[in-house]
Formats: structure tokens, C-alpha cells, sequence
């Protein structure tokens, strides 16, 4: 019996063991399998919100003025290289957004953590520009340009 069970602890730490250097040897590269992720042809159909710009996750700062938007962190962080968020494919694109009353060019210069997959956190000008802000969120559709 006492052999049983030592073979028992054996097995466990083997797959345990396992488990754990497959979880330690993922790297976290971009996803370029999925092809809609930068791709101009794709359009997401999401909600939006405003927020008031400053210091972004790249630690660069973006004025009062600019049309700057976050971006989900489940969607930003798909092309986040080795950890450095401004390595990142999404960063300082430009991306097109179609509110309820106008089209906006923006460019993506941050991540969103409230943000489902397909949303966008918009600066209050660019916000201001397809949609009220009354309101405080509309339903948007955006493309990569």
C-alpha cells in the first residue's frame, strides 16, 4: 500500500509539473492567426464611452484635444510583445468610428479595462463628435484604416 501511494505522489507531481512548464513556456507573442484583428476589411459593431485623456498605458501623454481612444484589454492585449504595452500593433493606429450623428478618425493610444471585446473608450472630443454626450455611451461601428 505505502508503494501505491508513493507512486500515487509521483504521477501527481510529473503532471503537475507539466501543467506548470507548459503555463511558464507560453510566450505572449501577437495573434496574427486571427486576420480581423488588423484587418481595414473587418468592421466591430460595439458601444462607446468618453473619458478625459492623460497619461496612457505607454506612459506618453495625450492633450485635452486629441482624438485618441482606449481599446479593450482583452483586444489590445492579444498584440502586446513581451509584456511592453507600447510594443504593441494596435498603438498609434488609426481606426475609423461611426456614431449616431458623424465619422471620426482616431488614433488608438491606449487600453480599456471596462471595455467589452468590440468596445472603444473615446476622448471627450472625439466622442463629442459622433455622438451626445448626454448620453454617455453610444452604439458605434469602427474599422481599422
Amino acid at each position: 500500500m505505502p508503494h501505491y501511494f508513493t507512486l500515487l505522489i509521483y504521477a501527481f507531481a510529473i503532471i503537475f509539473g507539466l501543467l506548470e512548464d507548459r503555463h511558464l513556456n507560453q510566450s505572449h507573442t501577437p495573434d496574427d492567426s486571427n486576420p480581423s484583428l488588423l484587418s481595414n476589411d473587418y468592421v466591430y459593431s460595439g458601444e462607446t464611452t468618453y473619458y478625459d485623456p492623460g497619461l496612457s498605458v505607454c506612459s506618453i501623454s495625450s492633450g485635452d484635444n486629441e482624438l485618441v481612444c482606449g481599446i479593450a484589454d482583452s483586444f489590445y492585449d492579444t498584440q502586446t510583445i513581451n509584456g511592453a504595452l507600447i510594443n504593441n500593433k494596435f498603438y498609434d493606429r488609426q481606426i475609423s468610428v461611426t456614431g449616431p450623428t458623424d465619422t471620426v478618425i482616431i488614433t488608438i493610444g491606449n487600453r480599456c479595462s471596462s471595455c467589452k471585446d468590440d468596445d472603444l473608450d473615446l476622448s471627450r472630443p472625439a466622442f463629442n463628435q459622433i455622438g451626445d454626450p448626454i448620453n454617455g455611451h453610444v452604439s458605434i461601428n469602427w474599422r481599422s484604416i
